[in-house]
């Protein structure tokens, strides 16, 4: 009896903290989940120039200039097509490859399709952006629509990265780089 008693208090507690469990677990607001109906928002494309050439897709790398708006807004939160007073940009293109989370997801699916000298109007629901989580640096809030407005400069696929071709116009000094270096 004795070693009865200990195993049947076990026994009755283990449902009781089984059960707390589920219940802070149910009561525990989780902000990652997505509604259905936010789900079936998808992003929306506008070409304003469709460019030439073959359309690009996924697994390419792209150099793009572009603008960021929050959605149905005038003021640019990021941008890259900005020019100094002689016209040249003060920016580099924004290079991307397609498919590999270089990018925010909506924006990615909305390059899909540009042809070299395209410009497009992207709408990104909000869990296609920054989701529930907004931008690491906070310029962003979460839940945020955006829209971004791109020129696609130009696109190379995966397979074509790998053959480059060069020139030496000027051999250095030192020692050669070795496949692996980091320059």
């Amino acid at each position: 009896m004795r070693f009865l008693a200990p195993i049947s208090l076990l026994l009755l507690t283990l449902p009781v903290v089984s059960c707390s469990g589920r219940t802070a677990d149910a009561d525990s607001k989780n902000d990652d989940v997505i509604p259905k109906s936010e789900l079936a928002r998808k992003i929306k494309v506008t070409d304003i120039v469709v460019g030439e050439g073959e359309p690009m897709v996924e697994a390419y790398r792209v150099m793009i200039e572009y603008i960021g708006r929050f959605a149905g807004g005038e003021v640019s939160f990021d941008r890259n097509d900005t020019k100094d007073e002689k016209g040249k940009p003060t920016k580099p293109p924004f290079s991307v490859l397609i498919g590999s989370s270089g990018a925010i997801k909506g924006l990615e699916q909305g390059l899909v399709g540009m042809k070299k000298g395209g410009k497009r109007k992207i709408f990104i629901p909000w869990h296609l952006g920054y989701s529930t989580k907004g931008s690491p640096d906070g310029s962003i809030p979460p839940k945020s629509d955006l829209e971004f407005e791109v020129t696609l400069f130009d696109y190379v696929s995966v397979e074509d990265m790998a053959s480059y071709d060069y020139e030496d116009i000027k051999v250095g000094s030192g020692r050669a780089i070795d496949q692996g270096d980091k320059i």
